[in-house]
């Protein structure tokens, strides 16, 4: 868990270094609205520490999720950068069920409750090239080499039972992401398809019994390279500033 925040925290120190040295250079930059088309087909293994034995479970998602924003910052030698927010979830939730044990007194018995917190970030940082430079142009072919970090914890803690959970995992997906767009106005239609080369992932929940203090710990690692994770981004851009 440590070298994967040590990993994005290193990106993004190389993202806004790169930023920094090219803003003499920077023509055009634009705001960005995504919506992607995802599948995947993930297996996965997890280690019980209690008993030693390894889980594998197998995955298939296919969904088109929500609309996601991005900035663009492109220089006049037909580089660019992009930073898209992936994912961004703060998401507290208390739920209880009563039962009505004497309708008459009007006793209760709690019999289910539980806390939990959900917390994750992710983003994209992409550096890329177009291949057709000219201003007037309306079609244009990208390149782009991207990573995608993300962070989630959850948190749950029973209000009845004995056992609470905590869960924290990381991961790092290296991607290649060809591209075409089509300007009209001050508008971009940009349609991509991130290709993921290698996904890293590290992974650990922690079961505390909240009467004996016992834990069990599960974790799950893998590394991946050339996995099904497949995607279609369409994304709608504006053109905010271009400078001289």
């Amino acid at each position: 868990m440590k070298a994967s925040i040590c990993i994005i925290g290193t990106l993004a120190v190389i993202a806004f270094s790169s930023a920094a040295q090219e803003k003499k250079q920077t023509r055009t930059k634009k705001i960005k609205l995504y919506s992607t088309i995802n599948f995947n087909d993930r297996e996965q293994s997890t280690t019980n520490s209690s008993t030693g034995r390894t889980t594998t479970e197998n995955d298939k998602n296919f969904d088109w999720s929500k609309v996601t924003p991005a900035f663009q910052w492109q220089s006049g030698n037909g580089t660019f950068q992009e930073l898209e927010l992936t994912d961004c979830i703060i998401r507290k939730k208390s739920s209880s069920s009563i039962v009505i044990i004497d309708n008459v007194t009007g006793i209760s018995q709690l019999q289910y409750g539980i806390n939990a917190a959900t917390s994750a970030i992710g983003f994209r940082y992409e550096y890329g090239y177009s291949f057709l430079k000219k201003q007037d142009k309306r079609f244009n072919l990208s390149m782009g080499a991207a990573v995608s970090p993300y962070v989630m914890t959850f948190d749950m803690e029973p209000r009845i039972a004995s056992q609470s959970e905590k869960t924290t995992s990381a991961q790092a997906a290296f991607q290649l992401i060809p591209g075409v767009s089509y300007k009209f106005r001050k508008f971009v239609v940009d349609i991509n398809s991130p290709f993921t080369v290698l996904d890293l992932f590290q992974g650990k929940t922690t079961y505390t019994n909240n009467i004996s203090s016992d834990e069990t710990i599960t974790k799950a690692n893998h590394t991946d390279f050339f996995p099904k994770n497949y995607s279609i981004r369409i994304g709608l851009a504006y053109k905010i500033c271009q400078e001289s």
